[in-house]
C-alpha cells in the first residue's frame, strides 16, 4: 500500500523529524550567504545556458501555454498581477550570464524596478489566431535581459461575446512544469483580488531558487552525492544505444522540430493495468513504462532500452511553493528477457524504478558527466533518447469571478528527444495524451504506428498479463489482418533471375551507365547533394568488396566457399556497413579488428584469425584502411562524396532504384556476363545477419539493392502468405 502525503503533511513532518534530531535537518536547505544578487547557476540551469550559447535564442527550451478567456477582462489590472508575480518570484527577474570577475556562469538578480513587465494587447480573428499563438511560441529569449517571461493578450475582435487569449511564455532555465501551476493559481488569485479592490495577500515564501541552487552545489562539493553517482556509474555501465527505426538518417545538425499524433488509453485497459500493479505492488506508471520499454525493444533490435522521465526535483516541503527549474530526467534502464511474461518485466520494471527515484538527487547533467555513453552525430547524449511521463504537476486552473477560462491543447513545435509519451488522467478513469516525435526522423504515420504499438501491447498485457513478453502484438488486430489479406493476395512479380541480386547483375549488364541512385537531399554527414546519382555501373563496382570483381581475377574470395575478412571497429553499436557489398556476395564474413582505440591486441591477433579462415581479400572497415594483418595492406575507402550516397543499413534509403530497359544507343556492360551467381553450393552457410524487430520487414526495404523490388520476387521460392510479425 503506497501513501501520499500533501505538501502541509509533509512540511509538518520534516518539522517533527527535525524536532527529534532525525531525518534530513543536516542538509536542510536554507537562506543563501553571500552577495544577494548574486548565487551560482543550478546543474540543469548550466546545461540549458550551455545549450543557449550553442543556439543563441533558440525556442527549444522555451515552453509556451494558452489560455481562453471569456467575459469581462481588464488588461490593466492583468498587466499588475503579472508585474506582482515578477516581483515576488526572484527567479523571474534573474539574468543569466558569465561572471564578469571569473568568466563562470552566474545569476544575477535584479531589483523589480529593474525589470519592465508589459503585457501587450493586440487584435486578432479567430482564422488568425492559432496563427498567432504559433508565431508567438516560436519565439526565444535573451537569457541576458529578464523577466524570462513573456505574456501577450490577444482580443479575438469577430467573437460574438468578449473573448480573449492570454498566451504565455517561459524558459525552462527558471521555469518547469510544476512552477507554470503555481504561477497561474497566484495569477488568477492576484486578478480576482485586484479586481475587486483587495490587495493581493499571497503569504511570504521561505526560499527564492537561487537559495536551492547554491545549496545544490554545496552537496555536491561537501561529497554528499557520491553514494548516488556510484549507484549511476554502476547501472549505465556498458548501456547500449537504442535506436529506434526511422524514416530518415540523424542530422549532424538538430533544429529539433516537432510534432504530435493523438495517444489514449481507454479505462477498461488502465483499470487492468491497475489491478495488475496492485497485484505487483507497482504503479501504474511502472507498468506504462514497461510497456513502453517492449516497443522500443521491438522497434530497435534490443533486449536492453533506457527511457527517461522527468521528476520534478521537489522532494523537500520547503520546495514546494518555489518557482524555478527543479525538473530532473532520470534514465530507467529496462531489461527485457524473451522468456519473461508481462508480470517478471513489470517487477524488474518497479525495482528499476525504486532504486531510481532513490537516487535522483545527482542531476541528469552529472549523470550524463559521469556515465561514458555514446553520442550521436549532433553530439547528443544517447542515455535518454525515448521519454514517458505521467503527469501529476498542479493543474493550469486560472479561476475568477465573471471569467470563464479554458487552457487550450498545447503546443508542441519543438521536442527535446526523438520520442516520447505524454499522459495524464482523465476523469472517466483513462489516460488521454500525445507521442510527440521529432519530425527530423519520423513521418507522422510511422508515430502513429509507434502510438498503436505501445496501445496494443498495454491492452494485451492488460487482458492476459501471463502472456510472453515477445508475444505481445505491436500492431493492432485489425490493421495485422488488413496487411496480411493485402500482402497474401498480391501477386508476385514473375522473374527468370533466381534472386535480386541476379536480378541486379542482369540490369547492370543491360545498363551499365543508366542512373540507379537518386539522393534526395537527405544524407548523412558526409554531405549527400539533393540530384547526386550513380550508375549502375558504379554501385556495381561498389558492390564489389575490394574493388576488383572476383570474377574477373579469378580469385576465390566471393562466392560459395570463399572468406571476406572484415576490418572494422568493435563496438556496442552496430555501425553501419555496406548493405550493397553484404548483399551481393554470399562469403562468409569473419570478423578482423580495424584501427579502432584499444584494438592493438586484437589487431596482432588478426593474422592467426585471417589464416584459419582461409580469407583471400580484406574489407576495410568503416574510416579504417588497414588490411587483415593491420601492416602494410591499405585500401582506399570511396571518395567523400560517394560515401555521402551509402545508404545505410537500419535506415529508409534517401534514394530511388529503376530496374528497367536499356535506353537507346546505350549498350550493355562489355566487361561483365550474364551468368546468374551461384549460392551455398560448396555447403558455405550465408551468414549475414538479418534484420531484428517487429519493423524487420522495414529495415529489408531499406537495403540499397533491389530495395524497391525485394517483396515481390519469388527467389525462386513459393511465395506463401506473410508471417505474423513478432
Amino acid at each position: 500500500m503506497q501513501f501520499s502525503l500533501s505538501a502541509e503533511q509533509r512540511r509538518l513532518l520534516d518539522q517533527m523529524l527535525d524536532d527529534s534530531g532525525v531525518g534530513q535537518a543536516a542538509d536542510r536547505i536554507g537562506p543563501r550567504t553571500g552577495a544577494p544578487d548574486r548565487a551560482p547557476l543550478s546543474f540543469g540551469q548550466e546545461r540549458l545556458f550551455l545549450v543557449d550559447r550553442l543556439q543563441p535564442g533558440s525556442p527549444m527550451y522555451v515552453g509556451t501555454g494558452a489560455l481562453r478567456l471569456r467575459g469581462s477582462l481588464d488588461p490593466d489590472i492583468l498587466e499588475h498581477c503579472f508585474a506582482l508575480l515578477v516581483e515576488r518570484h526572484e527567479v523571474l527577474r534573474t539574468a543569466i550570464g558569465e561572471s564578469p570577475e571569473t568568466g563562470e556562469p552566474e545569476q544575477r538578480i535584479l531589483g523589480s524596478d529593474e525589470v519592465a513587465v508589459r503585457v501587450p494587447v493586440r487584435e486578432v480573428t479567430h482564422d488568425e489566431l492559432h496563427r498567432t499563438v504559433t508565431e508567438l511560441a516560436s519565439e526565444g529569449f535573451d537569457l541576458s535581459r529578464p523577466p524570462l517571461l513573456r505574456a501577450v493578450l490577444l482580443k479575438v475582435s469577430d467573437a460574438p461575446e468578449p473573448e480573449w487569449t492570454l498566451v504565455l511564455s517561459v524558459h525552462h532555465i527558471v521555469v518547469d512544469g510544476w512552477s507554470m501551476g503555481l504561477l497561474m493559481a497566484e495569477l488568477g488569485e492576484a486578478y480576482a483580488a485586484l479586481s475587486q479592490g483587495r490587495t493581493a495577500g499571497l503569504p511570504p515564501l521561505a526560499l527564492q531558487y537561487a537559495d536551492f541552487a547554491a545549496w545544490q552545489r554545496g552537496t555536491l562539493e561537501q561529497g554528499l552525492l557520491d553514494k548516488q553517482l556510484q549507484y549511476w556509474r554502476e547501472t549505465l555501465d556498458g548501456v547500449p544505444m537504442v535506436d529506434v527505426a526511422a524514416d530518415r538518417p540523424r542530422p549532424a545538425q538538430r533544429s529539433y522540430a516537432g510534432g504530435t499524433v493523438p495517444l489514449r488509453l481507454p479505462a477498461s485497459v488502465v483499470k487492468g493495468l491497475r489491478a495488475l500493479t496492485d497485484e505487483a505492488q507497482a504503479t501504474l506508471f511502472m507498468a506504462l513504462v514497461a510497456g513502453w520499454s517492449v516497443v522500443l525493444g521491438r522497434w530497435s533490435g534490443e533486449n536492453d532500452v533506457v527511457v527517461g522521465t522527468p521528476v520534478a526535483g521537489r522532494r523537500r516541503a520547503e520546495l514546494e511553493s518555489t518557482v524555478g527549474f527543479f525538473v530532473n530526467t532520470l534514465p530507467l534502464r529496462v531489461g527485457l528477457k524473451p522468456d519473461d511474461d508481462f508480470r517478471a518485466l513489470l517487477r524488474r520494471t518497479r525495482d528499476v524504478c525504486v532504486d531510481a527515484y532513490a537516487h535522483q538527487d545527482v542531476s541528469f547533467e552529472r549523470i550524463v558527466a559521469e556515465v561514458p555513453a555514446e553520442r550521436d552525430v549532433s553530439g547528443q547524449t544517447t542515455l535518454a533518447r525515448h521519454w514517458l511521463v505521467l503527469h501529476n504537476t498542479p493543474p493550469l486552473a486560472f479561476s475568477v469571478p465573471g471569467l470563464e477560462a479554458e487552457l487550450l491543447p498545447s503546443l508542441v513545435g519543438t521536442v527535446r528527444c526523438d520520442l516520447s509519451v505524454q499522459l495524464a488522467p482523465e476523469e472517466d478513469g483513462g489516460l488521454d495524451g500525445r507521442l510527440e516525435y521529432s519530425t527530423e526522423l519520423f513521418d507522422r504515420d510511422t508515430a502513429d504506428r509507434l502510438a498503436a504499438a505501445l496501445t496494443s501491447v498495454l491492452t494485451a498485457a492488460a487482458e492476459t498479463p501471463g502472456g510472453m513478453v515477445r508475444e505481445l502484438p505491436v500492431m493492432p488486430r485489425e490493421e495485422y489482418e488488413q496487411a496480411v489479406s493485402t500482402l497474401a493476395s498480391e501477386r508476385a512479380v514473375e522473374t527468370e533471375h533466381a534472386d535480386v541480386v541476379a536480378w541486379f547483375e542482369a540490369q547492370t549488364d543491360r545498363t551499365p551507365d543508366a542512373t540507379a541512385v537518386i539522393a534526395d537531399g537527405g544524407g548523412d554527414a558526409a554531405g549527400a547533394v539533393a540530384g547526386e546519382t550513380l550508375t549502375y555501373a558504379e554501385l556495381d563496382g561498389r558492390a564489389n568488396p575490394g574493388g576488383a570483381p572476383p570474377r574477373r581475377t579469378g580469385r576465390r574470395t566471393r562466392g560459395p566457399g570463399g572468406r571476406l575478412p572484415g576490418a572494422g571497429r568493435r563496438s556496442r553499436r552496430r555501425r553501419a556497413r555496406r548493405p550493397e557489398g553484404r548483399c551481393r556476395t554470399p562469403a562468409a564474413r569473419p570478423r578482423v579488428p580495424g584501427r579502432a582505440p584499444g584494438a592493438a591486441r586484437r589487431r596482432r591477433r588478426a593474422a592467426d584469425r585471417a589464416d584459419r579462415a582461409g580469407a583471400r581479400q580484406a574489407l576495410p572497415g568503416p574510416g579504417d584502411g588497414r588490411g587483415p594483418r593491420g601492416r602494410g595492406h591499405r585500401a582506399a575507402g570511396p571518395p567523400p562524396r560517394e560515401r555521402a550516397l551509402r545508404v545505410q543499413a537500419g535506415r529508409r534509403p534517401a534514394v530511388h532504384l529503376r530496374l528497367d530497359r536499356a535506353p537507346e544507343g546505350r549498350r550493355a556492360h562489355p566487361r561483365r556476363s550474364a551468368e546468374p551467381s551461384r549460392r551455398d553450393a560448396g555447403g558455405v552457410r550465408d551468414r549475414r545477419r538479418r534484420p531484428r524487430g517487429a519493423e524487420g520487414a522495414d529495415r529489408l526495404r531499406r537495403l540499397a539493392v533491389g530495395a524497391a523490388a525485394a517483396r515481390r520476387v519469388r527467389c525462386g521460392r513459393g511465395a506463401g502468405p506473410p508471417r505474423r510479425p513478432p
